[in-house]
């Protein structure tokens, strides 16, 4: 089970509490009866995971302080509270438990046994042992590493399972609406050097499946709510074409909840310019078996007619990945736009949609309009948001006069929209 990803400096700051001696108040919410649960579903368990992940986040987020902190333990979660007394934490410690077990039994599924929630106190030793997040702290019993685990990380390279993803608003040109998000992350992911490369891939494949867990529980959220949106997440062509990670990916990807597969559109990056067309067409029939739509994020370099007949409904390039090609630090309006209005007209010649990512300035957005891209994402478009939100209208001229907030935007993902457009 999983929580909001620490920043850093909630990170150093659960650290030091961790490392101190002053007297750290904190309670586990300890989740009882999940074990049969997991031995009963089986490939289930999965969905559920992410059901119960997300009800027990929402229960605690609205009893802790703005400073407090909770992360998430082999047995459930550790809320730290910070500021507030002994009989204070004990207080909001077991109005948490009473909200978790009355969310989780609103499912028929998780209702006999019922799954119940029990609050206690820890200790600084149980804490470094129990929870389920690396803090460099170490541990104080050893268990051996799995054979697969890569050996040494450089200090800035935590596992992938770590880094902080958003959703960036997902804008149809057309129809002047945003119609979804494209999650990302928060900063470029530091992964282990290219020459080592079992274990970069690892933290690649755990990086997109921590990523699409995160996805599925948000977009429950959505479907729960009866908001409608589409929500892209990106798949590492590279490792989803090793023999040695393949399974796992679909196992996770087949273990979508059928009601949920409408929101949920998979985007292949990382495709190698000289992929055999025979390759990326096998790879994306298989996920599109799965999604209703599928996104191919291409390299504007080689021949993009290998492209075609593969079953993907759209064909994505970066801004950045057009500078790279043009080698320019910025966007020179002469340059970029022969290069993206070319891939859009090969996209369209192909009966694909055309998106454009990676549109953050007034410049990037200027080129990806005069390309005519179907699709754009980018800072220019919203900022990256914590949740996803539905649709909501959104002109061009919204775009290019009033650079939005990330709370407007929240704000404004957050509201109804009578109006529903498909991608």
């Amino acid at each position: 089970m999983s929580t909001p990803t620490l920043t850093r400096e909630q990170q150093q700051r659960l650290k030091h509490a961790l490392l101190g001696d002053e007297k750290l108040g904190v309670t586990e919410l300890r989740m009882i009866n999940m074990d049969a649960y997991k031995e009963r579903l089986g490939s289930e368990w999965f969905k559920y995971k992410g059901i119960i992940g997300a009800y027990a986040t929402q229960a605690i987020q609205a009893n802790v302080g703005p400073d407090d902190i909770f992360v998430p333990t082999k047995n459930g979660f550790a809320v730290f509270f910070f500021d507030a007394s002994e009989e204070k934490t004990a207080a909001a410690s077991k109005l948490m438990a009473e909200e978790i077990e009355r969310l989780l039994a609103r499912e028929k599924v998780l209702q006999q046994p019922p799954i119940s929630c029990s609050p206690r106190p820890m200790s600084r030793s149980e804490l470094i042992d129990e929870m389920d997040l690396d803090l460099g702290l170490g541990s104080s019993r050893s268990a051996p590493r799995p054979a697969a685990e890569p050996t040494t990380i450089e200090a800035d390279a935590r596992p992938a399972s770590k880094q902080v993803s958003g959703y960036r608003p997902f804008w149809h040109a057309k129809a002047q609406r945003v119609v979804g998000c494209l999650s990302e992350p928060e900063s470029n992911p530091s992964f282990v050097s290219e020459q080592k490369y079992y274990d970069t891939a690892i933290q690649h494949v755990r990086y997109d499946l921590d990523t699409f867990n995160a996805v599925l529980r948000d977009v429950y959220k959505l479907y729960k709510s009866g908001e409608t949106a589409a929500i892209v997440f990106s798949i590492n062509f590279r490792c989803f074409c090793a023999p040695e990670f393949n399974k796992e990916y679909l196992l996770a990807l087949r273990q979508t909840p059928a009601n949920l597969l409408p929101y949920l559109v998979p985007r292949l990056v990382r495709i190698p310019p000289g992929a055999p067309n025979t390759l990326i067409a096998t790879k994306a029939q298989v996920v599109s078996s799965i999604f209703k739509k599928l996104v191919l994020q291409t390299p504007l370099e080689g021949n993009l007619r290998r492209f075609e007949f593969t079953a993907c409904t759209i064909l994505a390039t970066s801004v950045k990945e057009a500078l790279r090609v043009a080698r320019l630090p910025t966007v020179d309006q002469q340059t970029i736009v022969p290069l993206l209005s070319s891939f859009v007209q090969m996209a369209k010649s192909m009966r694909y949609n055309a998106l454009i990512t990676g549109v953050d300035s007034p410049e990037a957005f200027d080129a990806a309009m005069q390309a005519k891209a179907d699709f754009i994402s980018g800072e220019m478009v919203g900022p990256l948001a914590r949740v996803p939100g539905s649709q909501f209208p959104l002109t061009a001229d919204e775009i290019r006069s009033t650079p939005m907030h990330s709370d407007a935007m929240l704000a404004t993902a957050e509201a109804p929209a009578p109006e529903i457009v498909s991608i």
